[in-house]
């Protein structure tokens, strides 16, 4: 997917065949925008946001979608709300015990950066509604 400016400077993504204009809001966001996108004509259930999925620790995820029995798919924007100096939380050791013990639990998870979102934010909800989808049918 390719990105470009409008004649009116709002961001724009697409390929040849489609272009579409980027919604002014937050990367995180933006991922719910492109699941509405990608789900249309599926039967697919809404993401659950800021799932806590390990308690008592208070590890979220920023969307989920649990299974029933436990585990699930779910997506971390990573580095969107951290972005500080030194890159925040993201690829220490307890963000690595974080995705270790969702491992341990039967959890999915995907990671987009802020940048892989905006470049091509329905193929990365695509991915996601894929593995949820194929979940459904293997139950």
């Amino acid at each position: 997917m390719t990105r470009k400016r409008g004649t009116d400077g709002q961001e724009l993504a697409g390929n040849a065949d489609h272009v579409m204009a980027l919604p002014q809001i937050d990367k995180a966001h933006l991922f719910l925008w492109a699941w509405n996108l990608a789900c249309a004509g599926r039967s697919l259930p809404a993401p659950e946001p800021e799932y806590v999925f390990a308690p008592p620790r208070k590890w979220r995820f920023d969307w989920a979608w649990p299974f029933e029995g436990g585990g699930g798919v779910a997506v971390e924007v990573d580095g969107n709300a951290w972005r500080v100096r030194g890159g925040g939380r993201h690829g220490t050791d307890k963000d690595k015990e974080k995705g270790n013990r969702s491992a341990q639990l039967g959890w999915l998870v995907f990671h987009f950066s802020p940048e892989m979102l905006t470049a091509d934010p329905l193929h990365c909800a695509e991915q996601v509604a894929e593995a949820v989808q194929a979940w459904r049918w293997n139950q």
